[in-house]
């Protein structure tokens, strides 16, 4: 029997551009083997097979842009399908499928989108008019109970998504001829560059930034690091003073919890959150990817190191997983590496701070009445100031380097 196999739901997404197809004509497909590799703004997405059979034509190519219900493959099934597919049965699932359209039903072949779904607390009259004005609500910030997307939450999110942008208020400046001056040469910006640059001018206009400015001195720190490098370099783990920033700002968001919750879409209430997951800015060839360490304040410095270098080899590899790529409570960019003084790094939204690293700096320090040689970090907080006042930001920022410049605080 042919059949055609199909692009599941994708959470809302749209438009995803296919940058690796895993399988070939005439190979046999298996349930749940991996046939395409998506890319979404913040990470790659596999799509897997819900079904099973003989790949007899595909109807995609490598950079196209594919949508939920697309056909991507003709098959050869050696079996009918079951009627049922019961991995996921709830009665919220029942109700999501209720005021779904027949092209977004949740399919296995991306688990995701339907446990996304599950997780919204919205009712049913909320629900029914996301959908007449095709709006995922996914999208929209709750204000409610256990963040229950409220009828007030969604008339909030409709009005902010029909105010005129600052870019068609202006009229768009053309280019001049460069080639009047020199030769030229045009390249195209990943998918990951293209979105990762409309999120970044959304979050700029619309979020009043304030930076703050540190130093820590890190001449303990960054003797007592070294040595423990010796001891796991056998391992291959790496040990890099980003580690350590990791578990200080995990310290400071528990005694500052204001730097660990996200503004509601209304504006008049604060999302205080009781976990910590810290996102990471990572460099890779197609852009900035955010992989997100869930539940950091469990794990200890080794394990930090080691589940960092983990999603950090994932999204240089564009295999790391949706799920691994959201749900961050607080975000840190990290330049360490490279140089510089300090930059202002731009709020990850629905974050309200996020800190900038700066690589280290040897400078003299006045200590103990006398010029002191001293390894000094450049800290950079970016805070939401509609949350977050100068004070707090103050205290938040002391209390990092207070940790970062005795590491025996964060034992307390």
């Amino acid at each position: 029997m042919r059949s055609e196999v199909i692009i599941p739901a994708l959470g809302g997404l749209h438009d995803l551009e296919i940058i690796d197809i895993l399988v070939k004509e005439g190979q046999p497909l298996l349930t749940g083997q991996p046939m395409l590799i998506l890319e979404t703004d913040k990470a790659s997405m596999e799509i897997v097979s819900d079904k099973e059979g003989l790949v007899s034509k595909i109807l995609v190519m490598k950079g196209d842009k594919v949508s939920a219900g697309q056909s991507i493959l003709q098959l050869e099934e050696k079996e009918e399908q079951p009627k049922d597919v019961q991995s996921v049965a709830s009665p919220q699932l029942d109700e999501i499928k209720q005021y779904m359209t027949k092209e977004e039903t949740p399919k296995p072949m991306i688990q995701q989108s339907v446990l996304g779904a599950l997780n919204l607390y919205a009712g049913p009259a909320v629900r029914k008019l996301a959908r007449e004005l095709s709006i995922d609500l996914q999208g929209v910030l709750g204000s409610g109970p256990q963040g229950r997307i409220t009828m007030d939450d969604l008339k909030s999110y409709v009005r902010e998504q029909q105010r005129p942008s600052i870019q068609s208020q202006q009229k768009q400046r053309a280019l001049p001829d460069f080639t009047q001056w020199g030769g030229v040469k045009e390249t195209t910006l990943s998918s990951i560059r293209q979105k990762s640059a409309q999120a970044l001018i959304a979050q700029w206009n619309t979020i009043p930034h304030v930076t703050h400015f540190e130093q820590a001195n890190v001449n303990d720190l960054e003797s007592f690091r070294l040595n423990q490098q010796k001891k796991v370099m056998e391992s291959g783990l790496k040990l890099s003073p980003l580690i350590f920033v990791i578990k200080a700002v995990v310290s400071s968001l528990k005694k500052f919890p204001e730097f660990n919750s996200s503004l509601s879409s209304c504006g008049t209430k604060l999302i205080l959150k009781s976990y910590i997951s810290i996102g990471i800015a990572v460099e890779t060839p197609e852009g900035l990817v955010v992989p997100v360490i869930h539940q950091a304040d469990r794990y200890s410095l080794i394990e930090l190191a080691l589940k960092l270098q983990e999603l950090s080899s994932l999204a240089r590899q564009r295999r790391l997983p949706q799920t691994e790529a959201q749900g961050q409570t607080f975000t840190i960019s990290s330049l360490g590496g490279l140089g510089g003084v300090g930059f202002t790094p731009i709020i990850n939204w629905p974050d309200v701070a996020i800190l900038g690293v700066s690589k280290i700096q040897h400078q003299p320090q006045w200590i103990d009445h006398t010029w002191q040689p001293a390894q000094m970090m450049p800290l950079s907080l970016s805070y939401d100031h509609r949350v977050i006042d100068g004070a707090q930001a103050a205290r938040f920022s002391r209390d990092l380097v207070e940790s970062l410049e005795d590491i025996r605080k964060l034992l307390l």
